[in-house]
């Protein structure tokens, strides 16, 4: 049976946004490469859709956006964040948002999700919020592994082999969780 991961991520646009898009886009690559190195998961990366993107496409971004109908058909999501002092991304919240009432319908309850963001650690201002907003979703919260003497979550050193290793520890913990 195969486990169907979704490495989820927020790009914003404008000249100050291009190093936090870059370094988010980066480490979901990065968990994506992570996530792939389990035998029998399958991996898709994409993006949340900026709520103005009518108005102004982000003809920048790699990943096709992605929509709340596709959620169901995964086991799990990791959700990379991109922060601007010390806030998430408008579109991430936005999207959050709008889970609130497909979680009350039960399409996203018993789901895995992780974070990352492109700035700091666990204590980011930014995810700390998160946690209590997934869990009243349903949502299943994988934290990131202590695998280095790098503080778990940071942007400093997550571009790279830690960022694989998080793709890599959710995609077992979802593995272990299908059988």
């Amino acid at each position: 049976m195969t486990t169907r991961l979704l490495v989820l991520y927020g790009s914003m646009y404008g000249k100050q946004a291009a190093e936090a898009n870059a370094l988010v886009a980066a480490m979901a690559d990065a968990a994506a490469e992570g996530a792939r190195s389990v035998e029998g998961v399958e991996v898709v990366v994409k993006r949340v859709a900026d709520p103005l993107e009518e108005d102004a496409p982000d003809r920048t971004a790699a990943a096709p956006a992605v929509s709340f109908a596709e959620l169901q058909g995964f086991d799990a999501v990791i959700l990379g964040i991109p922060t601007r002092y010390g806030n998430m991304a408008v579109q991430i919240q936005d999207f959050l948002r709008q889970m609130s009432g497909h979680g009350r319908q039960g399409e996203v309850v018993g789901r895995l999700v992780s974070v990352f963001t492109n700035s700091g650690g666990w204590g980011d201002p930014a995810i700390l919020p998160l946690f209590p907003m997934l869990l009243s979703r349903g949502l299943l919260v994988v934290g990131w592994p202590y695998s280095s003497t790098a503080d778990p979550g940071s942007a400093s050193t997550q571009a790279g082999a830690e960022a694989r290793a998080h793709g890599r520890q959710v995609a077992e913990v979802a593995q272990r969780l299908r059988r």
